[in-house]
């Protein structure tokens, strides 16, 4: 009798635990609305951080793009000495780097700043920083500026590689936050994005490449459609559809990573990924556009919960067959890598209506 009493006792005691974390982990999402893996597995991106003690700062890699190109996997992520408090909460072991030093060393104690970092995503050992800022960039009289370039995307558009980032630094003689894009051997020369009515903060424009032009999602929702003139930055809106996702998806959205092609039922779409934004929470969801004008969105699925972290936020996406691979950055502290099946995802989009 004694021993069914304690088995019952520690049964309570398992479904009491069992209840708490389900309902913590959806308080911590803010919605019950959160697609849930049981698969956790991922890869961690073992490059960084870094503990630079001539500069007097760690710098930390994040928000990481990935891209197919030339038969490897090539990754580009913010290096940066901005971490958000999440990370301290992480076991955080550093590396020290001299060239990483040296080449940051234009950007003293008193300055912010982010920087690009350039390796083989089998390789990562095997990496350099891509330095877009010269000295006469910084706002010298503006120490509390975050400047630098954050969170980058890599893209091809007519077969070179190019990065899109958001500039953060002196443009026509004023602190400018902006979004940018070079080729990624030449990165010197650098295309200063802009359009009609911009905001003082832009950022999270998503590239693709239509009849030999190049495109960014400007907007999720409603989908904003900008072409842009490659030699001058300019961008113009052509096409603008919108879709009722409230029931889905209540948050507000930002973009992701740059959309990818896909075939579902041997037709041709977009796959793309964006984010939602709830106080500090940061989660991602899929979907797919038509890859004809006026490129509206069909389908999407709801938000999906990576890794269980605060901040998830999916800036590289590439599809290998019938896997998709994300490169997500993790509480503005880590990267890994996190795979999927086309098929697995494909049973989650939901149809959209206008």
């Amino acid at each position: 009798m004694n021993n069914l009493f304690i088995v019952i006792i520690v049964l309570i005691i398992i479904l009491i635990i069992l209840s708490s974390y389900i309902i913590l982990h959806y308080d911590n999402c803010n919605n019950n609305h959160i697609e849930t893996f049981t698969d956790m597995n991922y890869d961690k991106i073992n490059i960084g951080p870094f503990k630079l003690p001539i500069l007097k700062k760690n710098y930390y890699v994040f928000n990481p793009s990935i891209i197919l190109y030339n038969n490897q996997i090539k990754c580009i992520a913010r290096l940066t000495d901005y971490k958000s408090n999440i990370c301290e909460k992480n076991t955080i072991v550093y590396k020290y780097d001299s060239i990483i030093e040296q080449k940051l060393k234009i950007f003293k104690d008193t300055y912010k700043y982010s920087a690009l970092l350039y390796f083989n995503l089998f390789n990562d050992y095997d990496y350099d920083i891509i330095n877009l800022f010269k000295e006469e960039n910084i706002c010298k009289d503006n120490d509390t500026f975050q400047q630098g370039i954050e969170d980058p995307r890599l893209f091809i558009f007519k077969k070179d590689l190019y990065i899109y980032g958001h500039y953060r630094g002196l443009y026509n003689n004023k602190c400018t936050h902006i979004p940018i894009i070079c080729k990624i051997n030449t990165p010197n020369n650098i295309i200063y994005l802009s359009t009609e009515n911009m905001s003082l903060l832009e950022k999270n424009w998503t590239p693709f490449e239509y009849n030999n032009e190049l495109y960014f999602e400007y907007l999720t929702n409603p989908h904003v459609i900008i072409k842009c003139d490659i030699n001058t930055g300019k961008c113009t809106k052509v096409y603008e559809t919108s879709f009722d996702i409230r029931s889905i998806i209540p948050e507000d959205i930002g973009g992701g990573a740059p959309p990818q092609k896909i075939k579902i039922d041997n037709k041709s779409y977009y796959l793309g990924v964006a984010h939602i934004r709830a106080d500090s929470i940061r989660k991602n969801f899929f979907y797919i556009f038509n890859t004809e004008p006026p490129f509206n969105i069909i389908k999407i699925t709801k938000p999906i919960d990576i890794l269980n972290a605060s901040i998830e936020f999916a800036s590289g996406l590439i599809i290998i067959n019938d896997t998709i691979i994300l490169s997500v950055g993790i509480d503005d502290c880590y990267s890994i890598i996190k795979k999927y099946k086309l098929s697995e995802i494909s049973k989650l989009l939901i149809d959209v209506h206008k």
